[in-house]
């Protein structure tokens, strides 16, 4: 089991996390060249995802790999020509994007060349939504909406779309199950191909809580005591269990 990250890992004691949760090696900023570290986080994504793929290649199997990428985080530092001009801040969150998404292109193309990619399951997720785009309030849904993608040979079912509502607690329990491993031990997670499995996910703000399901979503504010925003069949009973959920998992935190 191996994170990489091309900048430092003690950032947000992030360091410590991983060591927690068990991970064999640790790849940082101390991995790479001093000239490959020129930008404000560190090494831009396609050294860090070139250093993964040459480390990955020589890795025995079976594997476990996270690549934690940094140049579409602010200030938007790129070594290339932006791909959309302009100074203001969308423009430049745009353009870093674009950019990463090039790279992890290449990262991919290159992947299928390798013996290891007909038996490996590629899985892209962003850690959270982005404020620069659009107009909504910041505690609207679309800000903290994300894609998942599921890529490499080891898929059986390929070109499929699951529209069900999620978040990324659930990613545990759904790669377990899908190798026949207990998922037990991740109590916040559900198995979101299990057609039993209730469709919903929540997020926090500054002040207050989002609940989200297929077809109901409320965001209650606590300062004001109120709600927001709701639509769908939306009672006290929502309410309830989107403060309950995030009393009950903050405080699993503090337990640990």
């Amino acid at each position: 089991t191996v994170y990489f990250h091309g900048g430092e890992l003690a950032f947000a004691n992030i360091k410590s996390y991983l060591i927690h949760a068990g991970f064999n090696t640790l790849v940082g900023k101390n991995a790479f060249e001093k000239e490959e570290m020129n930008s404000k986080w560190g090494a831009h994504d396609h050294v860090l995802l070139e250093k993964a793929l040459q480390d990955i290649s020589k890795q025995p199997q079976p594997f476990f790999n996270v690549i934690f990428t940094l140049s579409s985080h602010e200030p938007f530092d790129i070594p290339v020509v932006p791909q959309f001009p302009g100074d203001d801040l969308e423009s430049q969150y745009k353009s870093s994007l674009h950019y990463t998404d090039q790279a992890v292109g290449h990262f991919i193309r290159h992947a299928k060349q390798q013996s290891w990619y007909k038996n490996t399951l590629i899985i892209i997720l962003a850690d959270h939504g982005h404020r620069l785009l659009g107009e909504n309030p910041r505690y609207e849904k679309d800000r903290f909406h994300i894609p998942m993608l599921w890529l490499g040979g080891a898929l059986e079912v390929k070109d499929s779309v699951v529209t069900k509502t999620c978040s990324q607690n659930d990613l545990p329990k759904t790669i377990l199950n899908q190798l026949n491993i207990d998922g037990a031990a991740f109590s916040w997670s559900r198995d979101i191909l299990n057609e039993s499995t209730e469709s919903i996910a929540n997020y926090v703000y500054n002040e207050g809580i989002g609940y989200v399901k297929d077809d109901e979503y409320l965001v209650y504010d606590v300062p004001s005591d109120q709600v927001l925003v709701s639509s769908g069949l939306i009672g006290k009973n929502h309410i309830e269990r989107a403060k309950a959920h995030l009393q009950l998992t903050y405080q699993d935190y503090l337990d640990k």
